[in-house]
């Protein structure tokens, strides 16, 4: 003899109403794109000496990444925020590696510069009045 109770459900959960209730959220509208306007890169001339070919290779590759941010940005507007930030970290590594790049170049020109100095007999400062 089986016993039937094993397989019935009992009556007080029978009777109760499940409310299942699903939470749907409303896409939001994604934030407005921000367009920003190329600047125009003033060339000034100097007594500096030209940099090394690696650092316009550096400069190349960092605006190619730049403008493919950007147009990655108008394809993709749910995420660009975490896109900013992105561009925002890429942006301080831009200028660290500028600014390495130049204070490396004027190491390097500063000491040939001394090593000619010691070598000549006369030399005289521009900067002598």
């Amino acid at each position: 003899v089986i016993d039937s109770t094993l397989f019935t459900t009992p009556p007080s959960i029978k009777t109760r109403d499940v409310d299942v209730q699903t939470f749907l959220q409303l896409p939001l509208s994604p934030p407005p794109i921000v367009t920003t306007v190329p600047i125009e890169e003033i060339i000034e001339t100097s007594s500096e000496p030209p940099l090394p070919f690696y650092a316009d290779m550096i400069f190349s590759h960092m605006n190619h990444v730049n403008q493919w941010i950007n147009k990655f940005c108008l394809d993709h507007e749910i995420i660009q925020n975490d896109v900013n930030i992105i561009r925002d970290r890429l942006e301080k590594i831009n200028r660290v590696t500028t600014q390495m790049m130049f204070s490396n170049m004027k190491i390097s020109s500063s000491a040939s510069a001394s090593e000619t100095n010691e070598n000549s007999s006369g030399f005289y400062s521009s900067h002598q009045t």
